[in-house]
This record gives structure tokens, C-alpha cells and sequence, in this order.
């Protein structure tokens, strides 16, 4: 399961709960270096990573190509499991 899935007619991609629920509890999520509003990315670009508290991580890649309009900086890592979805970024 992804971390994210994308919402094509608002060119936004959000954060899956579920595969947070199916997760460890403890987490943290950055991005990369690069990823903010005027990049490009392509489908598979490696876009951020998670960290839980056992040690484990996992990486967020992006399910599509485009340009990136803005990402979320306020992300509430302890309300990653719970809907509503938060987005994770938005594309043009």
C-alpha cells in the first residue's frame, strides 16, 4: 500500500489512513530535499520519508508526474491515521 494516493480533479495527493492504522504507532514524516512549490517530479520521485519509532522507515514516493503548486508543511503526524485525509501536496 502507498502512502499516498492522488485526487486527479483537484491535482492533489493526500495521505492514506489506512496505511497508517496498518503501521506501527510512532511516526514522523519529512521531505526530501528539492520537494517544494516549482519542482518537478516524475511518477516514482522519492518525495519524503517516514520515520517510526521502532527504527523502521518507509518512503513516500509520487504516483504521478507534475509540477508541484505547494506542499504541506504543517503535517499532524499524530493524525496520519485518522480521516479526513490530510493532503500531502498539490500539483499545477
Amino acid at each position: 500500500m502507498n502512502p499516498v494516493s492522488f485526487n486527479a480533479p483537484t491535482k492533489t495527493l493526500f495521505f492514506v489512513p489506512d496505511f497508517f492504522k496498518a503501521k506501527k504507532k510512532g511516526r514522523a514524516v519529512t521531505w526530501r530535499k528539492g520537494i517544494r512549490s516549482g519542482a518537478r517530479i516524475r511518477k516514482g520521485t522519492i518525495l519524503g520519508d517516514i520515520f517510526w519509532n521502532d527504527g523502521d522507515d518507509d518512503v513516500i514516493r509520487s504516483p504521478v508526474a507534475g509540477t508541484i503548486l505547494k506542499t504541506n508543511g504543517r503535517i499532524r503526524n499524530a493524525q496520519l491515521q485518522r480521516s479526513p485525509p490530510q493532503f500531502a501536496l498539490v500539483l499545477k
